[in-house]
């Protein structure tokens, strides 16, 4: 499957000149580029002689191809350049090639939009699964943003469009989000959000889940869910999210993970204020308890349009004392 949409989406690029002629004057958009560079360079405290080893690398690398092929139809590619090379852990030795491609390879989709002349669109190829809110200013990662939400997976997505509300999404996908070694069958994983952002204002609410199935005989669906919400207020925006992970392990074991999300950001001229809090509370094997509390705060400094430097603080309580507890980033961020 992950061959045929790849194929498709090459296909429908190169066949762009004949296809055009269907466009204004015979000439279609041409391939939009974008792209996003992050540096960063942090700052550990390792309280525990565990880990914590300065670093200054490139954080990401993105590059963005897009291309209008008629009024209704879009294809987007994103390769993480950062990754050329690197391969997939999950694949296997004879599969070099395809692993490195699989890793650099973050979307690649063909959209369809206006439907039947109704606002549905519809998405085939690698892309993120629609779930969580995805909201954050800052460069370093949250618990509830990188490791719960669910990016890179093949399937098909469809869009509804909801008159003075919003949207309803749902989608199916192939995806090895529980790092099981293998891929689940493409209807073994879906997903499913409904986005409120036309009610009020300035505002928006949603409500996701996402079903991923397992790939080992004794192991059930995960199922994740996420209640979240956004208000801006002038310079001011203040965003939540609450979510939750429902599995069951091993012999009929339960795990469950909540996580609490806060954020807010505030922008004064050329700069911007941020912080997060985050809790997460871990039930593993039936014992509750506090497993780790992050604080997040710093500040993003306009250098052009698009440009900005940053500085981040992060400091980490775990109930495992074995990782960081503080770090200090420094960023650069460029997008073009």
């Amino acid at each position: 499957m992950k061959k045929i949409l790849a194929i498709f989406v090459m296909v429908l690029f190169a066949a762009y000149p004949a296809v055009s002629q269907a466009a204004k004057k015979g000439h279609g958009a041409p391939v939009e580029v974008s792209g996003v560079i992050v540096l960063q360079h942090i700052m550990s405290e390792d309280a525990f002689d565990t880990t914590g080893d300065d670093q200054t690398d490139a954080y990401k690398i993105y590059l963005n191809f897009d291309k209008q092929i008629t009024s209704g139809i879009k294809t987007h590619i994103t390769v993480n350049a950062d990754k050329f090379g690197e391969g997939d852990s999950h694949a296997d030795d004879e599969a070099d090639t395809a692993a490195t491609d699989s890793a650099a390879l973050e979307e690649a989709y063909v959209m369809f939009t206006g439907i039947g002349g109704n606002d549905i669109a519809a998405i085939f190829g690698k892309m993120e699964a629609p779930y969580g809110q995805d909201y954050s200013q800052f460069i370093s990662s949250t618990y509830t943003h990188h490791y719960l939400e669910v990016d890179k997976v093949w399937g098909a997505c469809l869009v509804f469009g909801i008159d003075n509300i919003g949207s309803l999404t749902v989608a199916t996908a192939q995806s090895d989000a529980r790092d099981r070694g293998a891929d689940t069958a493409l209807t073994e994983t879906y997903a499913a959000k409904i986005k409120a952002d036309k009610l009020i204002d300035n505002a928006s609410i949603e409500a996701s889940m996402i079903n991923i199935g397992a790939t080992d005989a004794e192991g059930d669906d995960e199922v994740r869910t996420s209640i979240a919400g956004k208000y801006t207020m002038g310079d001011l925006t203040i965003a939540a999210e609450q979510s939750k992970v429902d599995s069951e392990g091993f012999d009929s074991t339960h795990d469950t993970t909540s996580a609490l999300l806060l954020s807010a950001d505030y922008r004064i001229g050329n700069i911007l204020l941020k912080a997060n809090v985050e809790n997460i509370s871990d039930d593993h094997f039936g014992h509750d308890s506090p497993y780790e509390n992050v604080t997040m705060y710093g500040a993003n400094y306009d250098l052009a349009d698009g440009v900005y430097a940053t500085i981040e603080a992060k400091s980490t309580e775990f109930e495992d004392k074995t990782y960081d507890a503080d770090q200090i980033l420094l960023g650069l961020y460029a997008h073009f």
